[in-house]
């Protein structure tokens, strides 16, 4: 080798390893170590997932660049100057060029296979791929063992006998096997219990014992148990075989068969995967460590990542001697220790490492930190596992108190029944809790139903399901039928779904057979269906047609409700499924999901609550605080462990594992005594606490016992509770002087009381003081604004600056100046078609566009906005068509949002109607001018006058009658009046001398969107301004992507769409929704940052979107000058009572204010209420009706304000007082809760008492109640009695059942709603 290309080679790792200047030396090693085999010690805390994403990277960048000496392009003095100028000074412009240089063979993404040991850490590792490297890193194969098998296996099981739609049974679903197979074999299940049968045909299984060979071994060794076992597992492999099932270990297992079995499929995967990395690889079982071992046997690429003393999962089958004998196995092993911590404090880690220090025949290893010293671990003594529950809640509630988060905290334990009085403490101290590990969402019965039926239709050989949902909902087919169809199907060697099937040719099924056919002739139908429709779509299509859905609303019970909740929530999952893009986007890509998905992958990290978890489901996971409960011998390490040295050393391993979850404190418990399983005894302390070093701990409570105490007797200074006074502390040394501050630059718009003192170098306590002198409340980690800050930091003779970074935003719209009238050009008019249902707007339309379009909808109806153009006099117009029926007002309110003129179609023989009237409201509240359109005038009973005088009544007053309202009459069949209609449009259109410039970015919004399955997300677009072209970057709200094509409204492509055009357009990354502005910009990186932006900022900018009135701030905005008129919408129970509370309200207005009723109607208050309120920014009153249950949350999310009233002249006082500023109501109504009469029962001597659910709140004693009925108040009174049971109470909580009692009425009905409600005077 030369000089110069000794010289080339070590420049161009330099110049890779500025990539990775911000990993530590030897993270850096690991990534740049890629060819051979290699192991990552990694400890806890070291980055090791950094690590392997960049690891990743690299390979995918440069390849074998930066571990090779090849070079593989002629090179030069000038390129090693360059390379070596680069590393020492790197500039963006100059790394393409460097990219270049130093790549050899570049790994595609597709030959990086990435094995980790959950879907969480599997999409963790796609995801910031993703961000670093661009979409390409989505199709690295980044997977657990599982889901990797589960891929290869669908490509090729067909050669191990097996079909591709194979399904995948859980471990209820192998359980149920197994009892049938012990019915079968005439075996106690008391005497083969079915857990143990599970565990050892695992165990078999991982060690490639087929059935055959196990009971061949057992038969040898004379052991008549595992030789009855053994039989277990031949009939239960043989049943999984016929259902076309697998279970967990079969995945890996097949696979490994597969491989080893098929050199052809062996090679091919081989070939495939050049580079294969392992995370977790010290708990990986011996099936795994085969397979590992057959993907890498190519290229012998292999990197395991793994941490020998984080090895606890023995009792699943994992083997710490793979990651122990790894460099006995491969040749040229080169070894990396990742032992700088990131995590904890050192005290926690020096503890840590003097205890996992005891286990011999480990790689060893040291970890260490940057992060100091930290305090020294707590060890508690308590007296019983009460007083250490109560120290621990304490604890909680003192951190919480100084500024911590109740999710900051984690409490581990090594049994989930040490978890009882931790969870009785929490509770009777009000500490919000959960306990991972708990019911499993898809382990209750209604989702494994749904799931039943699923895996039916994509697998009907699957035995097991079948059985399961033949008669779930009933279907009168009972068990001895289906266990006859089974014998038929086992001696025959066919599914049972063909037995059933076929029912009618067996005499044995005679009487059951029409039921039988039935059900298959519905599986069949379901099936036909599964490729047709979107898998939501379908899933509730399923939900529906199999009547599970009408079974649990039949039974209209507290636990069926809950149940049909259950059922409607899988389609979440479903969703969660298809967005995360998945390779395989079918049914089958989706159950396999299920099927893989675990516990921890569900943890929801923005719930605020205590986490309670035993030791093993902790692993990967950091909390700051952390509470390690129940050290004594005997619990922890378990009697099991103490003459078993192997089992002694696992169980330290779980306490290494424990005590590094810390990142700063630590506090580990035992108590002297403890109840456990009904048995109290005394204990010792752990071994486990006798191995921290004295140097890194603070034992409280060690020596002597004590009494036991009240809580608050056991309360000390240190914040804790025990029996020790304060120690007296040593005089602190002497601090050196502080430096100076005298100015300070924050970043944003607001600061955590915490930054802000490290910003001017002030205790945050003295900041806090501060705060309260200028009366605000504050925390440590609590946000202050700017001027706060300035005020604070000027008592300290500081100057605050404030750097407010520039959002994508900002930047996608600062090239957007304001159109010069020079650039300006005429525009088309964009006119909506509103009116009544039926009354002929798609058929004018239709007669305009001489095409069929109501031929598509469904029932004729328009069921969403279709967006056309149409010529007129060599003019064009854009016509949208909204739906009238009443179930699409918020189309139709979207509608009336983007248009410039509104064409209201009226029947002439039906005149105006319920959504007419909304129709007419709409077009006003959006300020836009209306034609109407008297359709149907060919009809006989067509009467256009009387439609003329009904319209004068809404304030539309026809030309021809002496108003400014054009009306043409029309027939949309015959054709006449068309002309004449589209010259007043164009008429209008030239008084509104509409004009836009087709020379600028184009900037239109989202009239709708959908997802095809052929061609992804569509939206339907109206260019407003600019013009958009085929290529361009485009963001909507929080999609993005770039115009791949463009379709008219006549199916034809286009390539730009100018001002008022409305097109289709094709390349979004997700669907947007409708009535997002969409912005062209003018690169594609813009758009996507925009995008997720906004994405990262959606609750921020939920809260900031809009601020709706309500009475309580209207003088506040009076007197700002931001309220000219007041919007109220009006709803009644009769529709007297409408025009009366109009009339009244409308009487009001004065000088300042004007009230406008834009909307009034009999009935219920609905969402069609609230979504006209939030998009006119009016008040709801409602006059003796209430809102239903949807229409209340729609209003809560919506903030739209709104009152209900008895009495007009409340509403009439309440919006005059406002209105002049004076409102001092004395009284309000402040709402319990809502409970549901499910029952009523007469009682002789006390009246009618409604068996009742209280569904939300709380109902109490002496509260006040309204009886709701269909939306009305019947019946106003309070509560006579209150039970529970027998018992009377004084309250009951949402979720209880109850019996309550009306003073003086009885007609309560089953149905009814009664609101629970106080009257609380309100301070003047």
């Amino acid at each position: 080798m030369t000089e110069l290309e000794q010289k080339f080679i070590q420049a161009r790792r330099k110049a890779i390893a500025v990539e990775y200047a911000h990993l530590n030396d030897m993270q850096q090693q690991g990534v740049m170590t890629t060819e051979g085999p290699l192991l990552l010690l990694a400890g806890a805390g070291s980055g090791k997932t950094t690590v392997l994403i960049h690891r990743v990277a690299n390979l995918l960048r440069y390849g074998r660049g930066s571990d090779t000496e090849e070079i593989p392009i002629p090179i030069s003095e000038d390129m090693v100057t360059f390379l070596e100028e680069y590393a020492a000074h790197p500039t963006a412009d100059q790394q393409p060029l460097m990219q270049y240089l130093c790549a050899v063979e570049p790994a595609h993404p597709w030959e990086v296979l990435a094995i980790t040991f959950t879907n969480k850490a599997a999409n963790e590792l796609k995801e910031r791929l993703e961000r670093m490297l661009g979409e390409e890193a989505r199709d690295v194969w980044a997977s657990t063992f599982h889901s990797a098998c589960v891929r290869i296996l669908r490509r090729d099981i067909e050669q191990i006998g097996y079909s591709r739609d194979f399904t995948i049974y859980d471990t209820d679903d192998s359980k149920r096997v197994l009892k049938d197979c012990l019915k079968e074999l005439e075996l106690d299940e008391k005497t083969f219990p079915v857990r143990e049968i599970l565990s050892v045909i695992s165990r078999a299984k991982d060690e490639m014992l087929l059935p055959e060979d196990f009971r061949a071994y057992w038969e040898k060794n004379n052991d008549w148990r595992k030789t009855r076992i053994a039989k277990v597992y031949s009939l239960y492999t043989k049943k999984l075989r016929d259902a076309n099932a697998l279970d967990f270990d079969d995945i890996i297992l097949l696979t490994v068969q597969l491989l080893q079995g098929r050199p052809e499929v062996r090679e091919y995967y081989q070939r495939k995967f050049r580079y294969v990395l392992v995370d977790e690889y010290q708990d990986t079982n011996h099936l795994q460590y085969l397979l590992t071992s057959l993907l890498a046997g190519g290229y012998q690429n292999i990197c395991v990542v793994g941490d020998d003393d984080q090895s606890i999962y023995r009792f699943r089958g994992a083997n710490i001697e793979n990651i122990l004998s790894f460099e006995k196995q491969y040749r040229g092993v080169r070894t990396i220790r990742l032992e700088q911590n990131y995590r904890s404090t050192q005290n926690i880690l020096d503890a840590a490492n003097a205890v996992i220090r005891h286990n011999q025949g480990r790689r060893g290893k040291t970890l260490w930190t940057r992060n100091g010293a930290g305090e020294k671990v707590l060890i508690k003594t308590t007296f019983n596992e009460g007083d250490e529950a109560n120290f621990v809640v304490g604890q909680v509630m003192m951190n919480y108190n100084r500024g911590m988060n109740w999710k900051d905290h984690a409490v581990l334990y090594r049994m989930n029944a040490q978890s009882n009085a931790l969870e009785y403490a929490f509770k009777r101290s009000g500490v919000p809790y959960k306990i991972i590990g708990g019911m499993k969402f898809f382990d209750r019965a209604e989702i494994k139903d749904m799931l039943a039926y699923l895996c039916v239709i994509n697998n009907p050989t699957d035995d097991l399901r079948v059985r399961r949902i033949v008669n779930v909902p009933s279907r009168k087919i009972g068990a001895a039928t289906v266990d006859k169809a089974q014998i038929l199907a086992t001696a025959q060697g066919v599914p049972l779904y063909e037995i059933f099937r076929h029912a009618s040719s067996y005499p044995e099924l005679k009487s059951a057979a029409v039921k039988l056919e039935s059900f298959t002739a519905l599986m069949e139908e379901m099936r036909a269906k599964v490729g047709e429709m979107p898998l939501p779509e379908f899933y509730e299509f399923v939900c529906n047609r199999s009547g599970y859905t009408a079974m649990l609303t039949e039974k209209n019970d507290m636990e069926s409700r809950g149940r049909l909740e259950n059922v409607q929530e899988l389609t979440s999952s479903i969703h969660a499924f298809l967005d995360n893009q998945p390779d395989d986007p079918s049914l089958s890509g989706f159950l396999d999901e299920v099927a893989l998905y675990t516990d921890l992958d569900s943890a929801e990290e923005s719930d605020n609550c205590v986490v309670m978890m035993t030791m093993h489901s902790a692993k990967g996971l950091e909390f700051p605080e952390v509470f390690v409960v129940g050290m004594e011998d005997g619990l922890f390490p378990g009697n099991r462990a103490m003459g078993d040295e192997e089992e002694m050393e696992e169980e330290r391993r779980l306490c290494y594992v424990a005590m590094t979850r810390a990142r700063e404190h630590l506090t580990m418990t035992n108590a002297r005594q403890r109840m456990l399983f009904g048995r109290t005894t005394p204990e010792t302390p752990s071994r486990f606490l006798e191995e921290i070093p004295e140097e890194n701990s603070q034992w409280i409570g060690k020596p002597e016992p004590r009494q036991e105490r009240h809580w608050s007797d056991d309360y000390n200074d240190d914040g804790g509770f025990g029996g020790r006074k304060k120690k007296r502390q040593a005089a602190p040394a002497p601090k050196p002087e502080p430096v100076k501050i005298e100015k300070a630059v924050i970043n944003g718009e607001t600061i955590t009381v915490k930054e802000l003192s490290e910003k001017i170098g002030k205790p945050a306590a003295e900041i806090i003081k501060k705060l309260f002198i200028l009366g605000i409340m504050a925390t440590i980690n609590q946000e202050i604004d700017f001027d706060t800050c300035s005020l604070i930091a000027s008592d300290y003779d500081i100057e605050l600056e404030q750097n407010i970074a520039k959002t994508y935003e900002d930047v996608l719209l600062e090239g957007v100046d304001e159109d010069k009238d020079e650039n300006l050009v005429e525009r088309p008019p964009v006119v909506t078609i509103m009116g009544h249902v039926d009354h002929g707007k798609t058929s004018l339309l239709d007669a305009i566009r001489h095409s069929s379009i109501t031929e598509g909808e469904a029932g004729g109806i328009t069921q969403h906005i279709g967006a056309y153009t149409v010529t007129c006099n060599g003019r064009q117009i854009t016509f949208i068509d909204t739906p009238g029926h009443e179930a699409f007002t918020a189309m139709r309110a979207r509608g009336a949002q983007v248009t410039d003129i509104v064409i209201l179609v009226v029947a002439a023989d039906d005149g105006i109607m319920p959504q007419t009237v909304e129709a007419i409201n709409h077009s006003k509240a959006a300020g836009v001018p209306i034609i109407v359109a008297i359709n149907k005038m060919d009809k006989p009973a067509a009467n256009p006058d009387r439609v003329k005088q009904q319209l004068t009544e809404y304030g539309l007053v026809s030309e021809e009658w002496g108003g400014d309202t054009i009306c043409v009459p029309v027939s949309a069949k015959t054709k006449e009046g068309l002309d004449n209609l589209l010259e007043m449009v164009l008429l209008q259109a030239d008084v509104l001398e509409l004009k836009a410039n087709p020379n600028r970015m184009a900037k239109g919004i989202i009239i709708e969107a959908e997802l095809d399955k052929g061609r992804g997300p569509i939206a339907t677009v109206l260019v407003q301004n600019g013009t958009l072209k085929v290529g361009d970057p485009i963001v909507a709200g929080m999609a993005y992507g770039r115009v791949r094509a463009m379709m008219d409204d006549k199916g034809r492509r286009v390539t730009k769409a100018g001002p008022s055009t409305p097109v289709e357009v094709l390349g979004f990354n997700e669907v947007p929704s409708a009535g997002d502005m969409l912005n062209a910009a003018e690169i594609d990186k813009l758009s996507r940052q925009v995008a997720e932006e906004r994405r990262d900022k959606l609750k921020a900018e939920q809260l900031k979107n809009t601020h709706k009135v309500s009475l309580d701030d209207l003088f506040n905005q009076i007197a700002e000058g931001q309220m000219k008129d007041l919007n109220i919408i009006i709803k009644a129970d009769v529709q007297g009572s409408v025009e009366a509370v109009r009339q009244a309200l409308e009487k009001l207005s004065n000088d300042e204010v004007r009230v406008r009723c834009i909307h009034g109607a009999v009935g219920a208050i609905t969402d069609s209420d609230v979504i006209f309120a939030s998009a006119s920014n009016a008040i709801v009153i409602g006059f003796n009706v209430r809102p239903n249950t949807s229409a209340r949350a729609l209003a809560e999310k919506e903030n739209v304000d709104i009152r209900l009233y008895r009495i007009i002249y409340n509403a009439i006082e309440d919006i005059q007082n406002a209105m002049k500023g004076l409102f001092k109501p004395v009284f309000k109504e402040v709402e319990l809760g809502r409970i549901s009469v499910r029952n009523t029962f007469k009682v002789s001597g006390v009246g009618t008492i409604a068996g009742a659910y209280v569904q939300d709140g709380k109902v109490s004693r002496n509260a006040q109640v309204r009886v709701v009925r269909d939306g009305i108040v019947v019946h106003e009174g309070k509560i006579s009695s209150l039970k529970r049971f027998k018992d009377d109470v004084k309250e009951v909580a949402a979720g209880y059942e109850c019996g309550i009692g009306i003073e003086n009425f009885n007609d309560i009905h089953e149905g009814d709603t009664i609101e629970a409600f106080v009257m609380e005077e309100v301070k003047r």
